[in-house]
């Protein structure tokens, strides 16, 4: 597994935009459904902004996927692009860094990108595992090119993206 074991698994937000119709209380609201890293990495971000928790209703978590919730009678989606998608939320935005996606309506209303680091002992981990004549291979749910980034760093030849914890 990529994050928490060789990145620090502290994401910080780089990047984001959110629709002017669209509050930053719903986004954190939402955000604070699920416990996943990049869930808690946007809450803790828009509570540094002033965001407030808000009320929702019919509340649900797809593990690894997102959550869903009504929000003052408006149906909100958040998480991953995949998750978006499968939801009926259409967008070109390419997936290439760490996201955090919302929709309303059909529509993309936010974004989110974050960053994560290598742990500084990883690449020494990786070398020893491979020294002791070890396959090393990473699995990850992240993105193809964010696990590709880490993969190079480490020096890890083979790996697989976008990978649920059902897979």
């Amino acid at each position: 597994d990529k994050t928490g074991t060789l990145t620090k698994a502290e994401f910080e937000v780089s990047d984001f935009f959110i629709k002017e119709s669209i509050s930053l209380d719903e986004i954190y609201s939402l955000a604070l459904i699920s416990n996943h890293q990049i869930s808690v990495a946007v809450a803790k971000f828009l509570k540094q902004k002033g965001a407030r928790k808000i009320e929702l209703k019919n509340t649900n978590l797809s593990v690894a996927k997102g959550v869903e919730a009504e929000i003052s009678g408006k149906k909100f989606y958040a998480g991953s692009k995949r998750f978006l998608v499968e939801n009926g939320i259409s967008f070109d935005e390419a997936e290439e860094n760490v996201s955090f996606f919302v929709g309303l309506n059909g529509e993309l209303v936010a974004k989110f990108y974050l960053k994560d680091s290598v742990k500084p002992e990883a690449k020494t981990l990786i070398d020893e595992l491979k020294s002791a004549g070890m396959k090393v291979c990473i699995l990850s749910g992240d993105v193809q090119k964010v696990v590709k980034n880490v993969a190079d760093e480490l020096g890890v030849s083979e790996f697989r993206a976008e990978m649920l914890p059902e897979t």
